[in-house]
């Protein structure tokens, strides 16, 4: 997923010298990988895993029958999933209220 300016990139990417995955928003033009937040930094992946909004409307990871929420939401209805320009990743309800999102979880590099 790029934000659509594509200053930023989210996907997955695999520390060096290690065989673990981590899901990551990144920079999309810095030729060194400069990461700005890790959705599972305390859970990582050693499998091939996908992220995707759960029947609930939560963020999840999913390897295999293994789950790690990155959000937990009340059932709510129908949910989006943006990334936008300024690196935030951002879960909206149908009504553009914003649920959660990555701003309130810094885990890398401060931005403004």
């Amino acid at each position: 997923m790029v934000s659509s300016g594509q200053m930023f990139q989210l996907g997955s990417f695999t520390p060096t010298n290690l065989k673990n995955y981590h899901v990551a928003i990144w920079y999309q033009y810095i030729s060194e990988r400069t990461l700005v937040w890790i959705a599972n930094r305390d859970f990582p992946l050693t499998a091939s895993a996908f992220l995707c909004i759960s029947f609930d409307g939560s963020l999840v990871i999913r390897q295999g029958k293994i789950i790690y929420m990155v959000t937990e939401i009340e059932p709510i209805g129908n949910v989006s999933v943006t990334l936008l320009d300024l690196g935030n990743l951002v879960v909206r309800d149908e009504k553009s209220n914003t649920l959660r999102q990555s701003f309130d979880f810094p885990t890398n590099t401060f931005l403004s």
